[in-house]
């Protein structure tokens, strides 16, 4: 009975392909719906009368990928055991393979970095340079999963690539071996702390710990965290790191009945309080966003660099009875202030489009955070402020007990706005609302209109030094001196 109905359903197919011309206009038809039953319906006929033997595993695998591909979801993914071993060892930072970080940009898969010390930075593989070609298989339009999987492998197994580097084709052979990728990288600048997250992985917070044990000892008096490129990894990294520098809401939570719930910081014995720059720009995402979302909103600190990514999901991963998993998008999330994330990304403080001037600002903004004192020293052509080297015009020195200053150096480090104003022979200065005029000649200083005569002005090499004493008496800028040889200039008012 059923090989009769699919066989009439085949000549029906038949005379209506075989006819030329419409028997009646096509009325309007309600949207086709797809189902359980459809899909019951057509295995049971394909089962059944199918010319070939079917093989079920490959027919089981088509139906689940087809079926997760249709919720249109690019972060829901099913692994098999050997797939999901490769995703868990990616995000611990350690896996089998060449170390290129990898991204797309347009067709291309592009290096987004090399790992230190992998088969790829000892190559001369550079950020930027596009993979053509993989043991000669052409990568243009091929999925970034796709490529990566071909890069990994076994350690002592080689791989062809051929790589564009700005219009120059080359070709390298690599040996994959095991690469460690680092979730923590530091260093010290001074008063300035610098540190690099690669990924946001498990071990990411026992790194971190580490890290900032190594600044406190070294007192540092800001902190720059460089999330850059830092594709995400684990929340709860994540969570820890933020709850290291505030106390309140991490980001809120959207769930799928609707409900949106707040998740905020962990209880801490110790929160870091030293002034804080996050750096961002288009690759860095997820965990990442959840990070700066926070500093952002909480005013925590300041996010230098240019829009992150956009990916504003959480996943929760679930074994399977054969042994599979299954990653699945379980909320959405948004910042603190409430803004989404997916699709749409965070905007930075300071917009910096320049990848090559974005770690110089994120410096340059710390400076001028931290950078309330200006060490000169005595006799000496080089100042220091927050960890930046200031060749002087001319030496600080020491006259009738009095310390002089290179007077432009002086204003421009407090942020005085400073002119010449040759007409004149005076300079020109504004300070907190006030207006300045200096007559290093006359040894006058007229503030607001008002005339008065000073002392504290001195010449060397045709430099204008100023006295520690007019300094505090006509614009509140305290002087400290140490040893006789370090003097302190200072650019808070007391």
């Amino acid at each position: 009975m059923f090989r009769k109905r699919f066989t009439a359903l085949v000549v029906t197919l038949l005379i209506l392909t075989m006819s030329a011309v419409p028997l009646s206009a096509a009325e309007p038809q309600e949207e086709f719906q797809y189902s359980h039953e459809l899909f019951e319906e057509i295995r049971g006929l394909v089962e059944g009368n199918y010319v070939l033997p079917i093989d079920e595993s490959e027919t089981y695998k088509g139906a689940v990928e087809g079926y997760i591909k249709g919720m249109g979801d690019p972060h829901t993914k099913f692994y098999t055991p050997d797939e999901y071993k490769e995703f868990t060892e990616g995000i611990e930072g350690i896996y089998e393979g060449v170390g290129l970080a990898i991204g797309k940009t347009d067709e291309y898969i592009t290096v987004i970095s090399p790992v230190p010390n992998s088969p790829g930075e000892e190559a001369g593989i550079k950020t930027g340079d596009k993979i053509i070609e993989i043991n000669g298989e052409s990568m243009i339009d091929v999925s970034l999963d796709y490529a990566a999987s071909l890069l990994r492998g076994h350690a002592g197994t080689k791989v062809l690539l051929k790589l564009d580097r700005d219009g120059e084709v080359f070709t390298v052979t690599l040996e994959r071996r095991e690469v460690e990728t680092p979730s923590v990288e530091y260093e010290l600048h001074g008063p300035i702390g610098y540190m690099e997250i690669s990924s946001f992985s498990e071990h990411l917070p026992a790194d971190f710990d580490e890290a900032m044990e190594y600044f406190t000892e070294n007192e540092i008096e800001g902190l720059i965290i460089d999330v850059r490129n830092n594709p995400g990894g684990v929340l709860g990294s994540a969570h820890h790191i933020v709850s290291k520098f505030l106390d309140g809401t991490v980001m809120r939570m959207l769930f799928r009945n609707g409900l949106k719930l707040p998740l905020v910081t962990a209880e801490m014995e110790e929160r870091y309080d030293m002034p804080l720059v996050v750096l961002v720009n288009g690759g860095s995402a997820s965990a990442s966003e959840i990070f700066a979302g926070a500093v952002k909103d909480n005013e925590r600190g300041i996010l230098v660099g240019t829009k992150t990514f956009g990916k504003g999901s959480v996943q929760s991963v679930a074994e399977l009875t054969n042994g599979g998993f299954l990653k699945l998008t379980t909320s959405y999330y948004f910042t603190p202030g409430n803004d989404k994330i997916d699709g749409v990304g965070i905007t930075p403080d300071i917009v910096v489009e320049d990848p090559g001037e974005q770690l110089e600002k994120a410096f340059e903004v710390m400076r001028n955070e931290i950078g309330t004192k200006i060490v000169f020293k005595l006799n000496e052509s080089t100042a220091y402020w927050a960890g930046l080297d200031i060749e002087l015009p001319t030496a600080p020195i020491k006259t009738d007990g009095e310390y002089y200053l290179p007077l432009r150096t002086v204003f421009e480090y407090i942020g005085c706005g400073i002119e010449w104003v040759s007409e004149e022979n005076a300079v020109r200065f504004s300070w907190l609302d006030r207006e300045y005029m200096l007559y290093p000649e006359k040894g006058t200083l007229v503030i607001d209109e008002v005339e008065y005569s000073v002392d504290g002005v001195n010449m060397k090499n045709g430099n204008i030094l100023i006295s520690s004493k007019t300094l505090w008496e006509y614009m509140g800028i305290e002087i400290e001196t140490e040893e006789d040889t370090d003097i302190y200039c200072f650019r808070k008012i007391t």
